[in-house]
């Protein structure tokens, strides 16, 4: 997970850099902190939101029953 968060943000600012763009800390930094962020969201909430579907999908097919 650590090489994956590490690479994304490397890339990110790697593009940016290649648009023209300055880099400070700050923005590394807020860059940074937006991906713990994302990564915290998708490796709780989508597996969540993938069951919840699943089941839904189960309980839509038993009323059409």
């Amino acid at each position: 997970m650590v090489f994956s968060e590490r690479m994304t943000l490397f890339l990110t600012l790697l593009a940016y850099v290649l648009l023209g763009n300055h880099i400070t800390p700050e923005k590394v930094f807020s860059l940074a902190q937006f991906y713990n962020i994302m990564q915290l969201t998708m490796a709780i909430f989508y597996p969540q939101a993938i069951q919840f579907a699943a089941e839904a999908k189960v309980s839509i097919k038993r009323l059409e029953v």
